[in-house]
């Protein structure tokens, strides 16, 4: 399976070549603290989320986060009920971009109300723009103990 180094700014998120000690698009030092293995069409959450504000606490709790697009409810876990972000970039200008737009506000979300995952995720066109694009799913909170 290909799959490549690259330094990834933490600052912008640009993927810059594994030798570059300066990020190529906002100029933010770079050192190897910043390298990650690359799957070309995919990744995974020990890939940096950019475009948030992130303390140390939550940028841990990423790694912890339940994200599937599964209808059942794992063991352990309760709906929180449902939840949806929008894509704030047109999937015709980048698809790629709309994805990451997407992702980062449900990260974003799952970060703010506290919550351990989403579940039954679905990308589906807004009802107001069909240029962009929602993400519909049901958000994760802890099962009471008996």
């Amino acid at each position: 399976m290909k799959q490549v180094t690259q330094r990834i700014c933490p600052q912008c998120g640009y993927a810059n070549g594994i030798t570059a000690n300066f990020c190529l698009q906002c100029g933010a030092a770079l050192t190897a603290a910043n390298d990650f293995q690359v799957v070309p069409h995919g990744t995974d959450l020990s890939f940096p989320v950019t475009g948030l504000d992130l303390t140390t606490a939550e940028r841990a709790q990423l790694h912890h986060l339940i994200i599937t697009m599964s209808p059942t409810i794992p063991t352990g876990y309760q709906s929180a009920g449902p939840i949806f972000v929008e894509s704030a970039v047109a999937p015709q200008a980048s698809q790629l971009a709309a994805w990451e737009d997407l992702m980062t506000h449900l990260y974003a979300l799952l970060l703010a109300r506290h919550y351990l995952g989403a579940v039954h995720l679905q990308i589906q066109p807004q009802a107001a723009d069909s240029s962009q694009l929602c993400l519909y799913g049901e958000a994760l909170t802890a099962a009471p103990q008996p």
